[in-house]
């Protein structure tokens, strides 16, 4: 009887429970590790097979959309650039710019009501913007176009005598002194575009960008390599076109100074 219980109590169990622990310690590591890399921000695709039975949900861009978001950066530059161009142009053309001549509201007769410019006339732009002029459509609203553009302009239209319906407007040159202001408008159109907060400025579309391609970094959907080799893309374009932001400076003053 005692040497069955003997047999019974050999440590078998002990061999049996130890390879068991020994086997499913680095299997919930490995589950572990499996999950860390899944829940990672745009991380790269897992392929241990145990992964399957796990459905977490991988957020962020992916590789090709951050390589998407990067070449983008240069349309975005570029567009800035543009975007202070008109708006340079708009502020040397001041109040005479045609867009701007052709929103003057017209009051008509009684019947008629009040009308913009443009609907009523041609409008052209000669001699480097120092010249309006307009075809009025209708020769009953000649006066009518001529007293509004006075009043709203501050100059006097002058009307074709050969062509009752064309109509001639001319900006006064500037003076010095007005050229120096209109320069300091320049200069202050073009720290807006290059360092402003604003979400169109160079700057802030670089250091936006830059944040971001830091934290895709830091959360593993890139590589540390990866992660310099785009910023290093990103400044490279950032300079790009804040040379090309600063010669475009240097021209509009050019031409102020010039008189254009």
């Amino acid at each position: 009887m005692f040497r069955g219980l003997s047999r019974i109590a050999r440590p078998q169990v002990v061999r049996t429970v130890a390879p068991q622990c020994g086997r499913s310690l680095p299997l919930a590591v490995n589950q572990f590790s499996s999950s860390a890399v899944a829940l990672k921000k745009g991380g790269r695709k897992n392929n241990n097979t145990n992964a399957k039975d796990s459905k977490e949900e991988v957020e962020g861009p992916g590789i090709e959309e951050i390589k998407s978001l990067v070449k983008g950066v240069e349309a975005k530059f570029k567009d800035t650039v543009e975007q202070f161009l008109i708006k340079t142009t708009e502020v040397r053309q001041g109040r005479a710019s045609s867009a701007k001549i052709g929103q003057i509201r017209v009051p008509l007769s009684s019947d008629e009501g009040t009308q913009e410019l443009r609907s009523l006339a041609n409008i052209q732009m000669k001699n480097n913007n120092r010249t309006i002029v307009l075809t009025v459509f209708d020769p009953r609203h000649v006066k009518y176009v001529t007293a509004s553009v006075l009043a709203e302009i501050g100059v006097t239209p002058q009307v074709d005598s050969r062509n009752e319906q064309v109509v001639t407007i001319t900006i006064p040159t500037r003076t010095a002194d007005a050229n120096k202001e209109l320069i300091k408008q320049m200069r202050h159109e073009y720290e807006h575009f290059r360092n402003s907060p604003s979400k169109h400025s160079l700057t802030y579309i670089r250091e936006d960008l830059i944040k971001h391609l830091k934290k895709y970094g830091k959360s593993g959907a890139l590589t540390t390599d990866e992660t310099q080799a785009f910023v290093q893309e990103v400044e490279k374009q950032f300079k790009k076109y804040s040379t090309t932001l600063s010669d475009q400076l240097k021209n509009i003053e050019k031409g102020i100074s010039s008189g254009k």
